[in-house]
């Protein structure tokens, strides 16, 4: 079973406790393996190579390896309180020239939002975007 693209719909809408459902839903399963998903495409408008001037898209992408735990943390935000991110101890983070420290398995809810901000999801698909714009500014 994949609750992907659903699992927000599905957990707000239709699960009274949302972050106790997630959890009940996947007690059947072996395995609590997550990834938070961010996707974003961008298109810099019509493209006059392509025949029939449609544009070219790009796609960029970041993901962040977790565990779907019991709440922990603040609920100010969505599922962090039941995503624990996958990693502890001193961390690189990608494309950031920058490293982080993870004293122990933290949900997203648990984190400093600097911290968070450096690996989130979202985080790496903008930061993805950034530098593809950056290489092909117009000069």
């Amino acid at each position: 079973m994949t609750v992907g693209s659903f699992t927000s719909h599905y957990m707000f809408l239709a699960l009274a406790d949302q972050m106790v459902g997630l959890n009940a839903l996947l007690d059947g399963f072996s395995t609590r393996s997550a990834h938070a998903l961010c996707t974003i495409a961008y298109s810099p408008g019509p493209n006059p190579d392509n025949p029939k001037n449609e544009p070219e898209v790009f796609i960029f992408e970041g993901r962040t390896g977790g565990t779907i735990v019991p709440p922990r943390g603040p609920s100010q935000f969505g599922w962090d309180p039941i995503f624990e991110v996958q990693g502890v101890g001193q961390t690189y983070v990608a494309g950031s020239n920058s490293w982080f420290t993870l004293t122990s398995r933290c949900s997203y809810a648990e984190m400093d939002s600097v911290e968070k901000n450096k690996i989130s999801h979202r985080y790496k698909a903008v930061n993805a975007l950034r530098e593809y714009l950056l290489e092909h500014a117009p000069q």
